[in-house]
């Protein structure tokens, strides 16, 4: 676990991606216009950056997988 984010860190993420959000619908209410299509894709933006970030903290299981091999061969060429 020490290798992954501290949950300060992800609590901040999804304290911001809220916030932001919640920020957009208020700019829109106080606009009386919802820009629709704009909205959808600043939700969708701000979902994908929030999965991608979890989806790097887990490096060995996520959709992104990195290899272990180059890491077993640094550790070998450093052990030379």
């Amino acid at each position: 676990m020490r290798d992954r984010l501290p949950l300060e860190v992800l609590f901040l993420l999804f304290a911001g991606a809220i916030i932001s959000t919640v920020l957009v619908g208020r700019h829109h209410g106080e606009q009386h216009k919802i820009r629709l299509a704009g909205t959808i894709c600043y939700v969708l933006l701000v979902s994908l950056a929030v999965c991608v970030i979890l989806d790097l903290n887990q490096p060995f299981q996520g959709l992104m997988r990195i290899s272990i091999h180059p890491l077993e061969r640094l550790a070998a060429n450093m052990a030379q």
